[in-house]
């Protein structure tokens, strides 16, 4: 999470036994270049699925699927500017998560929609 900046609100890194399926976090980009697209999908990704917060100890995990729904398209915003991102996972079982995101801009606006399904492998 070096190119990151993370700050949880709600919910916590992984691996930490939380008995909580959401996360919110505000994150931004340790790099100071202007925002683009590709930037503000990094910074949808950089956060690990609440599933792994409810783990006590490490396991590998991947999305087996991510659909990405862009809701506003304004980039205008300061390179280290805070943007917040909520999870929930909405079902999970046998390894398996299912999870929706909510990405809204340092304005505060809805700009993305993340869905996923979250495989733990152990």
């Amino acid at each position: 999470m070096q190119h990151f900046g993370i700050r949880f609100a709600e919910g916590g890194r992984p691996f930490t036994g939380l008995n909580f399926s959401r996360s919110k976090a505000y994150i931004r980009h340790a790099d100071q270049a202007s925002l683009t697209e590709s930037h503000v999908i990094a910074l949808i990704d950089c956060i690990p699925s609440p599933l792994l917060q409810m783990m006590t100890k490490p396991a590998p995990s991947s999305s087996l699927t991510w659909t990405l729904q862009f809701l506003r398209h304004d980039y205008t915003f300061a390179p280290d500017a805070w943007w917040r991102i909520d999870t929930e996972v909405e079902s999970s079982g046998d390894g398996y998560a299912c999870e929706t995101s909510v990405v809204l801009d340092p304005a505060g606006f809805p700009a993305a929609l993340s869905r996923q399904l979250v495989v733990v492998f152990g």
